[in-house]
């Protein structure tokens, strides 16, 4: 009888594998909440810039060498903080797995840092979460973000953080004046405007401020 059901559970789909079974990795806190206003959904179709910060290895014994360092070459420097050729392919077969073609996730030279050219949709998908567009109370500054997001447990030590998330990425959409009538009942889903898209190409190139090594961990308040 047990062995029917397992056979059953697995034929439905059912059974939970380690790779398949996901964590809140990063959610916003309340100082967020205050400072942003949370606005429209981004449209599902809307390309956006996605980055994934590695965590970097060897992070004490390049303490204990740091006054090595300036004997060492770039290549020999750059492995020393450089993800494992085992982490970044685990991460991209898990996107690979989220209908991701491999031509469109992108190492940096240093393996700190994997890009991927996809629409939110797929990224909401792949993290469990939803996108849209939060506004500072203080500026008027539109930022793309999320509430919180998950990765499979076989990630959660291999990954830093993921950018947008909770480390929102900023855009030039000011806010305008109040909308009246009907239009003030209900924002309707917006694609982001090139503009956004951009500003936000041009803030992942830059690469991470910080990020945390913790699980569930806030990342910096983005600039307003």
């Amino acid at each position: 009888m047990k062995t029917t059901l397992l056979i059953a559970s697995l034929a439905a789909g059912t059974l939970a594998f380690p790779s398949d079974t996901y964590t809140v990795h990063q959610r916003r806190n309340l100082v967020y909440d205050a400072r942003f206003e949370k606005r429209s959904a981004v449209d599902a179709d809307s390309k956006i810039p996605f980055e994934i910060a590695l965590k970097q290895g060897n992070l004490q014994e390049a303490e204990d060498k740091l006054y090595d360092m300036q004997h060492l070459s770039r290549e020999e420097v750059v492995s020393m903080f450089a993800a494992d050729d085992q982490s970044i392919a685990s991460v991209k077969q898990w996107l690979i797995g989220h209908g991701i073609a491999e031509k469109d996730i992108h190492v940096n030279p240093t393996k700190t840092w994997i890009t991927v050219d996809t629409t939110a949709g797929v990224v909401e998908k792949a993290l469990k979460t939803r996108y849209h567009i939060y506004r500072s109370t203080a500026s008027g500054q539109d930022h793309i973000g999320s509430e919180e997001y998950s990765l499979p447990n076989h990630l959660l030590d291999v990954v830093d953080f993921v950018r947008p998330g909770p480390a929102m990425s900023k855009v030039t959409v000011r806010a305008t004046q109040p909308a009246k009538g009907p239009a003030a009942i209900k924002e309707p889903v917006r694609n982001l405007s090139q503009d956004q898209l951009k500003t936000l190409e041009d803030a992942i190139k830059t690469g991470p401020s910080g990020g945390s090594d913790a699980h569930n961990a806030n990342p910096p308040p983005p600039p307003e």
